[in-house]
């Protein structure tokens, strides 16, 4: 790899920062003289009878699992507040808390489970569970009943973005005929996904599996519509967040949704999950597992309820490096900082520093998109000022051929085009991208202007964005894409 300070990419500083704050500061590869072993979740409040929260075992170093404790037997000190299954699933049982051990080869792990509202019944809600059974299950994706068109004349919000819209589709839509309160099983929301009649979509649930339940218990209590005053999503939570492990190896994932009024649920079962590399890592879904399967960087993306947050996984390259190897190394900004503590973690050295002919021209092509001009290039050759690299960086930066250059890609990324809009309106909309370029606005303001502009389409060149994109499916995918193009 390439030092930071070897190559211009406009904001770096801001994007590493911001990746800083996202995972935390890294830790070394080294292995520890005595390994740490920890629970997760580290905190475990469980609400309901129909509760429960995964456990596992890691070896902890400072706050990223070094691996999984893969066989531990669990044991609950008060098994009529807490039971412990073999898998290492807390269960609900009666108000109180208890203390819970897991025993493994090396030693044991001690954690506190609380309990409460074991006594109260379990109201199953439309949108915290109904909403997430159908879409671990597939059924409003694009492919299935979230397509635009839906399936087989049944219709849903991709991915459950409109739950009040699927609460109608379901319950009134058809004649009604979807849902039967007085004979569950019978409803066709149940009998299609089981296959108990004709199903295009194939069989998505089980009958008697806890899914299945869920979704019979809710038709059974009255098929309650989504509660304005219920607690919303707050965040989603993925463990362990950051792994460090080798080749070959196996790792859980625990995914928990936290709620606005302070309740967390174990949603391991209802999230999807993607790898985003799988040259890395592969997922198991089912098992709601990882593989590593290759080195470097891989990620994997878990997805719940419209929310989405990463589990990141190092595999460290099967080479040893010494730690002095890095001590020396140049470190001029903050980029440099997290760049050389990345390439310790994977066990890499970064290249050599670039040759002076090739600083230049890859510098260039960056910042204004050509290559200098030969003149140019001899003297920076020639000069044997230290400083030369930053005050072409510089000199670059606060060129008109920077703005030109990347009020030209930007255009392209926001459709500035002369054949959709009328020329008054492609100058202002074209002078508006240029003025941010030109102004170094973040890239947040960027889409925070498209968001709320107001105005006509002269004055207010950000407007033409609406006028290039007149259906919301695709204002919304173009959108998407500029916001990724701007904040990747």
């Amino acid at each position: 790899m390439t030092p930071a300070n070897e190559f211009l990419v406009p904001r770096a500083v801001a994007v590493c920062y911001s990746w800083l704050l996202l995972f935390g500061t890294y830790a070394s590869v080294d292995a520890q003289d005595v390994p740490i072993y920890r629970i997760l979740p580290r905190t475990v409040a469980l609400s309901g009878a129909e509760s429960f929260q995964r456990l596992m075992v890691i070896n902890d170093s400072d706050q990223i699992a070094m691996g999984q404790v893969d066989t531990v037997r669990w044991e609950s000190g008060d098994p009529d507040v807490v039971e412990m299954t073999e898998g290492g699933i807390a269960l609900a049982k009666g108000n109180g808390s208890a203390e819970v051990t897991g025993y493994f080869d090396g030693g044991e792990v001690k954690t506190s489970i609380s309990v409460s509202n074991s006594d109260a019944p379990t109201r199953w809600s439309f949108q915290n569970h109904v909403l997430p059974v159908m879409s671990k299950a597939g059924c409003n994706q694009g492919s299935c009943h979230g397509a635009l068109a839906g399936k087989g004349g049944f219709r849903l919000s991709l991915r459950g973005y409109d739950p009040r819209g699927d609460y109608q589709a379901i319950t009134r839509e058809a004649l009604g005929r979807r849902i039967e309160s007085i004979a569950p099983e019978r409803s066709l929301f149940l009998t299609k996904p089981t296959m108990a009649v004709q199903h295009k979509g194939g069989r998505r649930l089980e009958p008697g599996s806890r899914d299945y339940n869920i979704l019979a218990s809710w038709i059974a209590n009255g098929a309650e519509a989504p509660d304005p005053d219920e607690a919303v999503l707050d965040h989603v939570e993925v463990l362990p967040e950051h792994s460090i492990l080798t080749k070959g190896d196996t790792q859980s994932l625990i995914v928990r949704a936290h709620y606005a009024d302070g309740h967390v649920e174990d949603v391991t079962d209802w999230a999807r999950l993607t790898s985003v590399d799988e040259t890395v890592l592969q997922v198991n879904p089912e098992q709601s597992s990882l593989t590593v399967t290759g080195y470097g960087e891989g990620a994997v993306s878990v997805w719940f309820s419209s929310r989405v947050v990463i589990a990141r996984v190092t595999s460290p390259f099967p080479q040893s490096i010494p730690v002095k190897a890095y001590a020396n190394l140049p470190s001029r900004n903050l980029i440099d900082q997290i760049n050389l503590q990345q390439l310790r973690q994977l066990r890499l050295l970064p290249s050599s520093r670039t040759e002076d002919s090739a600083f230049i021209r890859r510098v260039h092509l960056d910042a204004v998109g050509r290559i200098p001009d030969p003149e140019t290039t001899l003297a920076f050759m020639e000069s044997q000022d230290p400083l030369k690299r930053d005050h072409l960086i510089d000199q670059l930066l606060s060129s008109e051929s920077f703005v030109d250059y990347w009020s030209y890609r930007w255009s392209d990324v926001f459709l500035v085009n002369g054949r959709l809009l009328r020329p008054k309106a492609v100058e202002s909309y074209y002078n508006w991208v240029r003025q941010n370029v030109r102004e170094n606005t973040p890239w947040d303001q960027w889409v925070k202007q498209v968001l709320t502009v107001q105005g006509d389409s002269i004055s207010e060149g950000a407007t033409n964005f609406y006028a290039l994109h007149q259906d919301p499916e695709t204002m919304a995918e173009t959108f998407n894409n500029a916001s990724v193009k701007l904040t990747s």
